[in-house]
Formats: structure tokens, sequence, C-alpha cells
């Protein structure tokens, strides 16, 4: 069977074991079908559904496969999610680790290139460690005090004014949750239009971009009506 998930991964089990790993270059990973030919398909955050296949007159062009693993390197991971618990980046190996085979397919490696840190996972099919993105907000790094609302902390809390002259609405958001997700629950707990959740979404996507957990509220639009956020 197969399998999906927050960690940005389609699993293949058989047997009742992982025997293989598929990161992709999205925040999640929603959904997942098994097709009648053997090839599978998977629904992403990122709008995009791509089919995996065993088959090679069904493969794509070396081009294409490598644009999409030059585009899952480039991916940014939220060490709060996933598997890669408690990073330091003082204990970390170098890119010499690397050299070393991983122990099986899907296996995680976390190594310091610099003051950056990078992921990478063991592939068994091409014998090689690939690149699965850049690892931010560890606890080695700086971040800045997160932002309490209703009792629990957030890395974010933007302010939305729907209508001029009313209340403000709040939208709290963590890196690691899925900006759809929160843009459903903001629009739903606010009984707001559905009409407006790519909006909303795209908003948190383009106001959080590129920070690491934790940053400083910033400022930006308002997504709704394009008020300066307070």
């Amino acid at each position: 069977f197969i399998s999906t998930g927050e960690d940005r991964s389609l699993r293949i089990w058989r047997k009742g074991e992982c025997c293989q790993t598929i990161r992709l270059p999205a925040q999640s990973v929603w959904c997942c079908c098994l097709l009648p030919n053997g090839d599978i398909a998977v629904g992403a955050s990122d709008g995009i559904i791509r089919i995996f296949t065993e088959a090679e007159d069904r493969m794509a062009s070396a081009e294409d496969l490598q644009a999409f693993e030059d585009e899952l390197s480039k991916a940014t991971i939220d060490p709060k999610t996933g598997d890669l618990g408690d990073i330091k980046l003082e204990d970390l190996p170098g890119r010499e680790h690397l050299n070393e085979p991983g122990n099986r397919d899907g296996q995680t490696r976390l190594i310091k290139d610099g003051q950056k840190v990078e992921a990478y996972q063991w592939s068994v099919s091409d014998g090689r460690w690939m690149k699965i993105g850049d690892v931010v907000g560890g606890s080695n790094q700086q971040t800045s005090k997160s932002v309490v609302y209703e009792g629990k902390e957030y890395d974010y809390v933007f302010t939305i004014d729907v209508n001029e002259g009313g209340p403000s609405m709040k939208l709290p958001y963590n890196v690691s949750d899925d900006p759809w997700l929160a843009a459903h629950n903001f629009l739903q707990k606010n009984d707001l239009s559905p009409m407006f959740l790519d909006q909303v979404a795209n908003f948190i996507i383009e106001n959080t971009k590129g920070h690491v957990v934790g940053p400083a509220q910033p400022s930006g639009g308002d997504p709704l009506t394009g008020e300066a956020i307070m």
C-alpha cells in the first residue's frame, strides 16, 4: 500500500515494511491514488499532480527528472516536522559523511556546509544520497520570540481587516503548518467565504517566504482588502 504525509513524502509499503520513500518539493502531500496500470498519482499542496511509475516507457525524460531533483534540493525544511530530530550544528558532520552509503531506502542524513544545514535522503535504486532541501530554524539558529495568541505560541499572528471600520481578525500561523489548512481554518472560524482560500493561502506563503522558525512578525498587505497590516 501507499501513504502520504505532512513530511512531504510518498511512502511505498510491502509486507508491513516501508520499501521506498519519495520526497516531493511541496509543503505537504495531501492525497494518493494507485492507478490500474500500477502507477501512483499524488496531489500536493502546491496544486500539482505528479505520477510515479516503474515502467521505463512511461518515465519522464532525464531533463525533467533532473528538474524535479533540482526543485526538491531547493526546498526548505522545518525541523519541527518530519523525522529530522533535534539539530545542533556543532554536532553535525561535514559533506564527507555523504561518502558512506545509507542503511535503508529513505534514510535521512543531515550535514553542515558552513553555517547551513542540508538534508539528504538515501536512494537504494540510485545508490546515492539525494538532497531533499535546506533545513531552517534549527535549535542552533537565531530566532526571535513567538507570538502568543489564545494561549498558544505561533511564529506569526497576522491582523486581517476585512471591512473598513469593522473589527479586525487574527490569523495565527506556524511555519510548520500547511498554508491552505491555516487559511481554511481562518475562513471557517470567521464565517468568511471559501472563495478567499487561495488568496489567503498565497498571502501566508508570500509573507513567510524565506523565514526561519519563530521570526518577527512581518508587515505586508491584507490578503482580502489590500490594507496594511499593523
